[in-house]
């Protein structure tokens, strides 16, 4: 892989950041200075970034041949991180934006002569793990053909598989809540009876700052020699679900708001007697969001084994020395102070995804 430096003190060709927005690239605009990079905007303004206005679902990204070829000459690089998160999304629409957009962006790495840096999700491994022969997880199943897009490919590339991706490691801060923060959340209400899972089950979860660091290490060159993918997990790291679960309880009584541990049922156990007995009694529109969080979002969120990991990455990122119980509480005390748990009745939605 080839960084972006034109000569010694040089200063590079930017990036050209797509999902600049999201969760990962608001992270990521924080650690890279404003000329190492260019926002591809769809409809949110980014005040204070240079900016390019264009659909990665377009062809030319909908730029007219003469605003595309500036653009080409311009861009030093490409970090794709936009992505259609929904988890429950139909496998159309995930596909039209993270397979199809994917491709979009390939060809112009080609025509520009740039490397590209993928933003896909350590969620592409659980896809091949026994536990889940047979389930349809349609959100890491287009990030696993945006993959193979790129292998097919064959230009230079990174590929940055995230796991979970919660709050700033020292504050908890972030963009858009996520489907660990809606599970929590959920839990913390008191909504879960139960929690469909493997007894030992992990939850793989990393701070925001770590992605991007990570991100801008590759983009500046600095990962080790011959880095084509990149695992941004906690690996052996990852907590117990039990342990999370633990972490919830207490923070729930530290805030004043006692609430019983859910249990962890298996699956059979869930669509024999939580879901008819439970769900059922609930009120529709509640029944229908804790359900999504159930069936949809669950799913990525306990692994019976540990992602694969790269610890000499996170090292040239500069490490990842967080406590996970201590971003966990740090996230989930912001999620409580934001959606006004602590003082009133919290708002729970079943969108986003892990990355």
């Amino acid at each position: 892989m080839n960084p972006l430096n034109h000569g010694s003190g040089a200063r590079r060709r930017p990036v050209l950041l797509t999902g600049a927005s999201g969760v990962v690239g608001t992270a990521l605009r924080s650690v890279l200075a404003p000329w190492e990079y260019v926002a591809l905007v769809h409809r949110r303004p980014l005040p204070g970034s240079a900016t390019v206005t264009g659909d990665i679902r377009a062809e030319r990204l909908g730029l007219d041949r003469s605003a595309y070829a500036e653009l080409v000459s311009r861009i030093g690089g490409i970090v794709h991180a936009a992505a259609d998160t929904r988890l429950n999304g139909a496998a159309a629409q995930l596909d039209a934006t993270n397979v199809a957009g994917t491709r979009t962006l390939l060809r112009l790495a080609t025509d520009a002569n740039v490397p590209l840096y993928y933003v896909s999700t350590a969620f592409v491994h659980a896809l091949t793990r026994p536990e889940n022969a047979g389930r349809v997880l349609p959100y890491a199943e287009s990030k696993a053909a945006a993959e193979e897009s790129i292998r097919v490919w064959g230009g230079d590339h990174v590929v940055l598989r995230p796991s979970i991706v919660v709050g700033d490691s020292g504050t908890g801060v972030i963009s858009e809540f996520q489907g660990l923060h809606r599970i929590c959340g959920a839990i913390l209400s008191d909504l879960f009876p139960a929690f469909p899972s493997d007894e030992s089950g992990l939850v793989d979860f990393v701070p925001q700052d770590l992605v991007a660091r990570v991100i801008a290490a590759a983009v500046r060159g600095e990962l080790p020699p011959g880095t084509c993918e990149a695992w941004i997990t906690a690996g052996h790291r990852a907590m117990p679900l039990e342990q999370l679960i633990a972490e919830l309880v207490a923070l729930a009584a530290e805030a004043g708001r006692p609430i019983a541990a859910p249990r962890i049922v298996s699956a059979d156990l869930y669509e024999r007697l939580v879901k008819p007995v439970f769900l059922g009694a609930l009120p529709e529109e509640l029944r229908r969001k804790v359900t999504a969080l159930f069936e949809h979002v669950a799913p990525y969120i306990a692994v019976r084994s540990p992602f694969p990991e790269s610890p000499a990455v996170i090292t040239a990122a500069g490490g990842a020395d967080a406590d996970p119980g201590e971003v966990l509480r740090r996230t989930m005390r912001h999620w409580m102070s934001t959606t006004g748990h602590l003082g009133g009745t919290a708002r729970l939605t079943t969108q986003g995804a892990t990355s």
